[in-house]
């Protein structure tokens, strides 16, 4: 009697089922054919109570995974137009120092205008900005900024002709030579410099997709597709060269300082070579802490300090 109270308790209690009690088998056959047993009634009465959580169905599970999507969305979207936001107002700060440098420039107040262009190129580099950098620079008497100026002007639109005159006007007046350029970096100018890398990933990219999307969408491929893919991989060839070019010529660079001494080794007490004038354009083949090895034209090689050299580049 006290064995079939006791197993009758745990049973209620526990939604247990022991082999050892068969007065507990009818209430088992009771559960089953309910469709449900003693535990899952403890579990029910338990979410009842609120002391488990509830499973998601399929609507409640659609309607969270259609929330995640959408905040995500909104994430996404927030962080476009923050971005869209920062660089408009960069863009404006551009167009304010643009504007305060031309009236400065106007008002032949050359340093003034000079510092307004050159914050305006730091926000938002142009080659109409850059142009008139070197404007300023050359009245203000700098001819290496002035130079250096020019050249990013050309170095961001090669078809500035404003630029390539004042360049070439530059040079005629200092006495100051060319740079002379390899025939792939020749050819790198005819086109900006950032049209290289796009007209290269374009046509790559095409004539992969004329190749391949035609067995993927079980289409016919047909002699068009190969003219298109030769095309566009012979586009792509093509660019190479250019895209080498404007590799090397981003080792180009202007000396700034009237008589920069090209040392022998990079030190202060290193042996001066020559001196270089303001405006030279030499290539940089290595750097050492504060100094770098540059390749005049005239192909004197030596160091000079880093700060007396400028990147055409702007790096």
């Amino acid at each position: 009697m006290f064995r079939f109270d006791l197993a009758s308790s745990l049973s209620a209690g526990f939604g247990l089922v022991s082999p050892l009690t068969p007065a507990l088998s009818p209430l088992r056959g009771e559960g089953e054919a309910a469709g449900k047993s003693v535990g899952t009634d403890l579990f029910e009465d338990h979410r009842a109570r609120g002391a488990l959580p509830s499973p998601l169905n399929g609507e409640r599970a659609r309607e969270r995974g259609e929330a995640g999507l959408w905040y995500r969305k909104g994430i996404f979207a927030g962080g476009l137009l923050l971005f869209l936001f920062l660089g408009a107002q960069l863009r404006v700060v551009a167009d304010d120092s643009f504007r305060e440098g031309a009236a400065a420039y106007a008002a032949a107040d050359y340093a003034r205008a000079a510092g307004k262009f050159r914050e305006a190129a730091s926000n938002a580099p142009s080659s109409a900005t850059f142009h008139n950098l070197g404007n300023a620079e050359w009245k203000n008497g700098r001819t290496g900024a002035a130079v250096l100026a020019w050249e990013r002007a050309q170095w961001l639109d090669p078809f500035t002709t404003n630029a390539t005159a004042s360049l070439r006007f530059a040079r005629h007046t200092a006495q100051l030579e060319s740079p002379r350029l390899a025939w792939h970096e020749g050819a790198s100018t005819w086109l900006p410099v950032n049209a290289w890398p796009l007209l290269a990933s374009l046509s790559a990219w095409l004539a992969v997709a004329a190749l391949m999307l035609p067995p993927i969408f079980r289409a016919r491929r047909r002699d068009w597709h190969q003219a298109l893919a030769a095309a566009s991989f012979a586009v792509f060839l093509a660019t190479l060269p250019a895209l080498a070019g404007v590799h090397a010529r981003a080792k180009f660079g202007v000396v700034l300082a009237t008589k920069t001494p090209l040392r022998l080794t990079p030190t202060r007490e290193g042996q001066v070579i020559t001196s270089l004038p303001a405006g030279e354009t030499a290539r940089l083949e290595r750097e050492r802490g504060g100094y770098v090895f540059i390749r005049a034209g005239n192909d004197a090689a030596g160091w000079v300090e880093r700060e007396r050299f400028g990147m055409i580049c702007g790096r």
